[in-house]
């Protein structure tokens, strides 16, 4: 029984470590960029059109993701354990419409 205690208690007690982390890139209609870590990495970054996804991870599971545009000169990070989504719009400066382009950061354990 003692056994089995200092088994579970050690388990809970090591460091959180992602096994796989990973993040999506989506910027307007172009398909979904992903990119990983290496194993029991724990930071990634993936770029697109000038956009950037990156994120960490720290020993307690939370995951920090920022979305870059610096065309736009914009950012936006969130935090959240797992996973987290961030993103924001700008508005197109080669559309004639004034049209924006959204962009999507999604990064988690995988």
């Amino acid at each position: 029984m003692k056994t089995l205690i200092f088994v579970i208690t050690a388990f809970l007690s090591v460091p959180a470590f992602a096994d796989y982390f990973g993040c999506d890139l989506k910027v307007g209609l172009d398909p979904v960029i992903t990119a990983e870590a290496e194993y029991r990495g724990r930071s990634v970054s993936v770029s697109s059109k000038g956009w950037t996804c990156s994120a960490t991870i720290d020993n307690n599971i939370i995951v920090t993701a920022t979305l870059t545009s610096p065309q736009a000169n914009a950012s936006s990070t969130a935090s959240d354990r797992g996973s987290v989504r961030t993103g924001f719009a700008i508005q197109d400066v080669n559309d004639e419409e004034g049209m924006f382009i959204a962009g999507s950061c999604y990064c988690g354990l995988r």
